[in-house]
C-alpha cells in the first residue's frame, strides 16, 4: 500500500477547503445569533461528517471515472492498480455509514440533509458530471456543506445563507471550467464565468443591506472578485494542462473566499488564519494532485 497513492485518492490539499467551509460557517452562523457562543462538540462532529462525505465524493468519482482514466490518466491509483476497486468501495460505503450514524447522533433532520448531501455526491459523479447540470450539481453539494450548521441548530439565516450562495457560485465556476480539462476550451465560456462572478457581488450586496457588515469589510472579498475577473480575463489555455492548473488554483483558493466571508462579519483574525490554509494547501498540492 503506497500512502502517496491514497493521498492522491482523496484529493489531500482539498481537505483544507472542508476545514474552512466547516470553520467559517460555524463561526459566521454563531456571531449572527443572539447567544453568540462558539459549540465545540456540534463543529466537532460536522467537520468530521463533512471530511467523511468529501472522501465519499472524491474515491466514488475515481470509481465513476475508471474507464476514462484508465486511456487519459493511467498513472492514477485506480487505473495503475496501487489500490483495489474493491478497497475503494469498502471505505466509501463505510464512510456513507459513519457519517449518516453521527448525524444520528445529533437529530433525524440532519440524518435526512447529510442523506441528500450524499446522494448530491453521487448524482454528481454517476449522472450529471457531463452535462449542464453538473454544475450546479456540485454548487449544491457546496451550499448544503455551508448550510450543515442550520441543520445543526434547526434555524435560518439569510445572511449566513448568502455567504453559502457566494461558495455556491464559485464552485459552480470552477466546476465549469474543470469541465474542459480534457478538450480546448472554448473562450464562449467566458460570459458565463463573468455573470456568475457578477453573482457572487449581487450576494455581497445583500449581506450589505443587513446590519451586521459594513463596505469596509466587504472589501476584500470585492478585491478577490477583481482578482477573479482579471484571471478569468486573461486565462487563455493553449493546453489540457494550462486549465488544470487554472483549475487547481481556484481550487487553493476556496480556503481564501472562506477567509474572506469571515473578514465580511468581522472576524478578522480568524479570516486571516483561515486565508493562510493556502500556504498549506500549495504545499501539499506539490506532492499530490487536487483536481
Amino acid at each position: 500500500m503506497e500512502v502517496k497513492a491514497y493521498l492522491q485518492l482523496i484529493r489531500a490539499p482539498g481537505v483544507f477547503s472542508i476545514f474552512s467551509n466547516i470553520t467559517a460557517s460555524f463561526i459566521i452562523f454563531s456571531g449572527l445569533t443572539i447567544a453568540n457562543n462558539f459549540e465545540v462538540v456540534p463543529y466537532t462532529l460536522t467537520l468530521i461528517i463533512s471530511f467523511f462525505c468529501y472522501q465519499v465524493g472524491m474515491m466514488t468519482n475515481d470509481l465513476a471515472d475508471f474507464v476514462e482514466d484508465s486511456k487519459e490518466r493511467p498513472f492514477r491509483p485506480l487505473p495503475s492498480l496501487k489500490i483495489s476497486k474493491l478497497s475503494v468501495k469498502i471505505i466509501a460505503l463505510v464512510l456513507c455509514v459513519t457519517a449518516l450514524t453521527f448525524a444520528t447522533f445529533i437529530s433525524w433532520q440532519l440524518f435526512l440533509f447529510v442523506a441528500t448531501m450524499l446522494l448530491f455526491i453521487l448524482s454528481y459523479n454517476y449522472l450529471t458530471k457531463n452535462t449542464v447540470l453538473g454544475c450546479l450539481n456540485m454548487g449544491g453539494v457546496r451550499l448544503l456543506n455551508w448550510s450543515l450548521v442550520l441543520v445543526i441548530f434547526l434555524t435560518f439565516n439569510h445572511l449566513l445563507f448568502l455567504s453559502g450562495l457566494i461558495v455556491f457560485f464559485y464552485t459552480v465556476l470552477i466546476t465549469l471550467i474543470s469541465r474542459y480539462e480534457t478538450e480546448e476550451f472554448p473562450v464562449s465560456i467566458k460570459k458565463w464565468l463573468y455573470f456568475l462572478i457578477g453573482l457572487m457581488v449581487a450576494s455581497l450586496l445583500f449581506i450589505l443591506s443587513g446590519p451586521s457588515t459594513t463596505l469596509l469589510n466587504e472589501l476584500p472579498i470585492l478585491i478577490f472578485c477583481t482578482w477573479l475577473i482579471y484571471k478569468v480575463d486573461s486565462f487563455s489555455p493553449c493546453t489540457s494542462q494550462d486549465t488544470q492548473k487554472f483549475v487547481t488554483t481556484l481550487l487553493k483558493y476556496m480556503v481564501v473566499l472562506d477567509g474572506l466571508l469571515l473578514v465580511t462579519f468581522g472576524h478578522y483574525f480568524l479570516g486571516v488564519i483561515c486565508c493562510g490554509l493556502i500556504l498549506l494547501s500549495s504545499k501539499v498540492v506539490k506532492y499530490v494532485y487536487l483536481t
